[in-house]
């Protein structure tokens, strides 16, 4: 589904390790039955069309010479700048292990005193040293994957990309709002659905207020309405919908007051029945209009009923100036 895709590349864009804490969390594993596996798919496994010669799932000792010098050079040898750092056990007694010559003599690596080195490899002189294949799957299991470090840093502006063009996607709006559409105020995963869709995609479509209409708890519906304000939602189309839902004046001036046209609070001030409201909207529309002449006489006649008294003079000057 488009929301998981979404939801992956977002973590995965967030969740790097530095190669220093990958050392730190790899330091516990060395010299045992580890080994280190790299590939370009967050997933381990054998497809004969990967790999070139024998196939199999090529792995290296987890050594701590070798964990040093990956803290060193940032990279382990062989394997290059692949996406994902698999940390790989031996299975105890398993089969379809293949080690080179140095590992047979090289580091014991043992379990509950097995000794796979000596007793569960089979030798394969062709393998460079420090080298462990796996023919099979059942022969090892993934303790823990990581994203590559170097990786992530040579692809930061590509994965950027990947994001913004994931949840900018007008599939992605049709999705949310089919959702949301759907669920119930009252089902967990419509806050988690509409939590996600706010802090994510990048251009809200108006169409939110719809699922907002849903919400009964004006507590909530107002960290919502905040929220929306935060990422630069139209004040003005706010406001509106805004004066129909909430029974609370002085929330309702103080979005008022972020208004930065004058013009947009016209409506307001004929359509609400709140005294309140239409006194500070009304001293927003003149504290915004530099030129009172510029106001319809008729519309400056309804202001004047709902400003302070010094204000009420300089309109009355304007109307007669206009006369």
């Amino acid at each position: 589904m488009l929301i998981q895709y979404i939801k992956h590349i977002i973590q995965e864009a967030v969740s790097h390790k530095s190669v220093e804490a990958i050392y730190e969390e790899l330091y516990a594993y060395v010299d045992s039955d580890y080994t280190i596996h790299m590939n370009d798919i967050e997933k381990v496994g054998i497809n004969p069309k990967t790999y070139s010669g024998m196939g199999g799932v090529y792995s290296l000792y987890l050594t701590k010479a070798r964990l040093d010098n990956y803290l060193k050079d940032k990279t382990w040898e062989y394997f290059g700048e692949r996406k994902y750092m698999n940390l790989l056990r031996i299975k105890p007694y398993a089969s379809g292990v293949q080690a080179d010559a140095h590992g047979k003599s090289g580091p014991k690596l043992r379990k509950q005193g097995y000794d796979y080195a000596s007793q569960n490899y089979q030798v394969n002189d062709k393998l460079d040293k420090g080298v462990v294949v796996f023919l099979h799957g059942g022969a090892f299991e993934v303790v823990k994957t990581f994203l590559n470090p170097t990786y992530a840093k040579g692809h930061a502006s590509n994965k950027k990309q990947r994001v913004k063009k994931a949840i900018d996607s007008k599939a992605l709006q049709l999705i949310f709002n089919q959702l949301l559409n759907k669920l119930s105020a009252d089902n967990p995963k419509f806050y988690s659905t509409l939590d996600f869709y706010i802090k994510n995609v990048s251009q809200i479509n108006r169409n939110i207020l719809d699922v907002l209409s849903k919400i009964k708890d004006e507590t909530k519906l107002k960290a919502y309405i905040n929220t929306l304000l935060e990422r630069h939602f139209d004040i003005n189309v706010l406001l509106i919908y805004v004066t129909d839902r909430i029974n609370d004046d002085d929330y309702i001036c103080v979005l008022v007051n972020q208004v930065k046209n004058p013009e947009k609070l016209y409506m307001l001030l004929y359509t609400t029945e709140s005294i309140n409201i239409k006194q500070c909207v009304a001293n927003k529309i003149i504290e915004l209009t530099s030129d009172l002449s510029t106001i319809e006489p008729h519309l400056l006649a309804y202001i004047a009923q709902y400003v302070h008294t010094d204000v009420k003079q300089r309109i009355y000057k304007v109307m007669r100036s206009k006369q």
